[in-house]
Formats: structure tokens, C-alpha cells, sequence
């Protein structure tokens, strides 16, 4: 009986002065523990591409993506199969190709089990698997341009075509490169500080087409728009802008 007696004396004791206390100590967990914390927004990893001096041209696989200094979205984890082709054109600067991307080659990865004997568990190995070869690439690039020696003209150009460039007073810089557009038309030829300057194709995302020459980003009227269909427009396109044309062609 008197053993009774004392169990609920230390039993009553207990929760009067040391309950309390844990609850206490529990509550902060009570409070926060359920609480879920907001997502962090994603950030897209960016490449930095700066050319000495700046001002250039900037041209990815033939693509033109504007004037340096500049940032292009990076592949992920700024990892890819091939390197990334990067030209600088500046007025009286030589043009630059570079390929951007440091080369890792293939690798053996030696693969390991997990095996559990009678007195242990060790590793041994299981295999190979073979690391096929990939790029990584540095968050920023910088690229050196030289100054051209003395000549003004437009380098590795055939006289008719410098004739061309001068009759329609299209400053030196002429180079070629390819622009998809975000609606699905794509223009093939000549540019002169991103804009469209010289001959060129201009296909339309409905199949329509426009060859001939341009300056300053429209039409010069000197060139064919041919149809889906085949029919050719014969009206005068002169200092039209491609984008945003309507034709029709029935």
C-alpha cells in the first residue's frame, strides 16, 4: 500500500513540474514543424558573352542573337554534346570564330555492388559503364578582336558584289547568317549590324517567298515574291518590311 502511495505522489509530481516543461519545449515544433517552406523560383542559368571592344555582332551557329556584351540561355548544368559556335563581326575588326566549350573524352565508370557475407558487407565490383564524350561550359567568354590593317573594304568580297553594297550604300560589315523568327519565318543572306542588308531569301511560315535584295531591313522592290502556290506578286514591295506582310496569293 505504501508503495502505491508513492507512485502517484512521484506520478503527480511528474506531470505537475516536468509536463509542463516538455510541452513547452514541444511547441515551437507544434507551431513551425508543419509549416512548408515556399518554392524557390528557377533561375535560368545564363552564359555571358563580352567581346574586346564591345559592340559586336554576335552570331551562334549562323543564328544572329545580338550585340556583345550579351547573355544567351545555357544548356543545363551548362553541359552539351558540341561545342558552341560563336562569331564576332565589328566594323573595322577582323571577324572571329571561336568554339566555346571545354572537351571532356569518353571514360570507363567502374560500377560496384554491395555484397553482405557472414561476418560483413563490402563492395566489389559489378561492371563497367561507358561515359560517352561532352562539353561544359564556363559562365562567361571573352573575345579578342584585332583591328583590320589599313583596307576598308568588305573582306573576301567579289567586285560585283561590293559594286552591289555600294550602289544601295550599305556600310562595310556585310556578313551572312541565318534568323528564324518566333512566328516561323527565316531569313537566309546578307546582315549589316543585325539588320537585313543585302540579298537575301525571306521564307514565310505559310510556305510564301521573297528573294531579292534589302536594305536596312525592308524590300528594295529588286527581287521576286513567289507564292505557295507558285503565282508570282508583281506589285512593288519597295520599303516594305517583310515581317508583319500580308499578300494575297489566290
Amino acid at each position: 500500500m505504501k508503495k502505491l502511495i508513492f507512485k502517484r505522489f512521484l506520478w503527480t509530481n511528474f506531470k505537475k513540474h516536468y509536463v509542463p516543461l516538455v510541452g513547452l519545449a514541444l511547441l515551437p515544433l507544434i507551431i513551425f514543424g508543419c509549416a512548408v517552406a515556399p518554392p524557390q523560383p528557377y533561375v535560368t542559368p545564363t552564359i555571358t558573352i563580352n567581346t574586346i571592344p564591345s559592340g559586336a555582332d554576335i552570331s551562334i551557329k549562323g543564328n544572329y542573337v545580338g550585340v556583345s556584351p550579351l547573355t544567351i540561355p545555357a544548356p543545363a548544368n551548362y553541359i552539351g554534346n558540341e561545342p558552341i559556335k560563336i562569331e564576332a563581326r565589328l566594323d573595322g575588326y577582323e571577324p572571329k570564330e571561336v568554339l566555346f566549350g571545354d572537351y571532356h573524352p569518353p571514360v570507363d565508370k567502374v560500377l560496384k555492388k554491395m555484397v553482405e557475407s557472414w561476418s560483413m558487407i563490402y563492395t566489389a565490383p559489378a561492371g563497367t559503364q561507358r561515359i560517352p564524350a561532352y562539353y561544359t561550359y564556363p559562365q562567361r567568354i571573352d573575345i579578342k578582336l584585332y583591328a583590320k590593317s589599313g583596307s576598308t573594304s568588305v573582306p573576301n568580297t567579289p567586285p560585283d558584289v561590293q559594286q552591289s553594297v555600294s550602289a544601295f550604300k550599305i556600310p562595310v560589315g556585310v556578313y551572312q547568317a541565318t534568323r528564324a523568327y518566333g512566328n516561323g519565318d527565316k531569313y537566309v543572306g546578307a546582315f549589316v549590324k543585325g539588320t537585313l542588308n543585302g540579298k537575301g531569301i525571306y521564307t514565310y511560315a505559310n510556305g510564301n517567298k521573297y528573294e531579292g535584295e534589302f536594305v536596312n531591313g525592308k524590300f528594295t522592290g529588286k527581287g521576286t515574291f513567289t507564292c505557295s502556290n507558285g503565282k508570282q506578286y508583281k506589285g512593288n514591295l519597295e520599303g516594305k518590311a517583310p515581317t508583319g506582310l500580308t499578300i494575297t496569293c489566290d
